[in-house]
């Protein structure tokens, strides 16, 4: 039979695990939207050179 030191040890390792995953999640969606974001900006600032040079 576990005693209770045990299963809190347990649900600990559970919720520290939870928010790893989610922890990671919300790393994984900030990255992804930091890339697109640079990747925008970088289309805008070719865009506005093309305009400049049009000149």
């Amino acid at each position: 039979m576990p005693t209770p030191e045990s299963s809190f040890a347990a649900q600990d390792n559970i919720a520290l695990e939870n928010e790893k995953t989610l922890l990671e999640e919300v790393e994984s969606r900030f990255r992804t939207e930091a890339v697109e974001r640079e990747a925008r900006l970088i289309v805008e600032a070719k865009e506005r050179f093309m305009k400049l040079t049009e000149i």
